[in-house]
């Protein structure tokens, strides 16, 4: 009696695994195309940060982003790895360099402050995109939006240090709720 209970725990786990699976790759694909339509911000190829080289203005107004498990390749981001934050307009506005595998920030993202000429960073609503060791990344959630001064989100990111990311898109996104659901079911 108790095995048959046993193993039906194991089957309702099993189905709800397989649930879970197939609902997240159908939002993921519906994301994935969507971005597809979309040309990516900030870039003129898509495959280079915009105006590589900036040098970030510190504003008095920031919000702050971080993440505990952001991955390169599949893996989580090595120490060393740069992490950059860009405007709508191309402006760098964050940058932080990876101390801890996996985890970034707490990384400032400067809003332009309205008392200089100067664009020096993000205004109230602009989408902000990442970019990780020079390469563009996609990020969870899928659209990061400046807010306001002080704010605190957590953004995690998931970068490919190839240039080939649309042959390696599905490998990745895979292994990314592959091992997100590991994670869920192992607690």
């Amino acid at each position: 009696m108790r095995e048959q209970g046993s193993a039906a725990g194991k089957a309702i786990r099993r189905g709800l695994l397989l649930t879970l699976a197939v609902v997240a790759l159908a939002a993921l694909f519906q994301s994935l195309l969507s971005r597809r339509a979309e040309p990516e911000q900030g870039a003129v190829d898509g495959h280079s940060p915009p105006l590589a080289g900036q040098r970030i203005a510190e504003t008095p107004i920031w919000m702050n982003v971080y993440s505990s498990s952001s991955l390169l390749d599949g893996e989580p981001l090595p120490p060393g790895t740069v992490v950059e934050a860009y405007d709508p307009q191309g402006v760098l506005c964050g940058r932080f360099v990876v101390a801890q595998a996996g985890k970034y920030g707490l990384m400032p993202v400067y809003g332009d402050d309205p008392s200089s000429p100067r664009d020096e960073g993000a205004l109230p609503g602009d989408t902000i995109t990442f970019w990780v060791n020079g390469n563009r990344a996609t990020s969870t959630p899928a659209q990061v939006v400046w807010t306001t001064y002080g704010d605190l989100q957590r953004v995690d990111l998931y970068a490919s240090s190839s240039r080939k990311t649309t042959q390696n898109w599905f490998v990745r996104t895979i292994a990314e709720i592959s091992n997100s659901l590991r994670r869920l079911f192992s607690r």
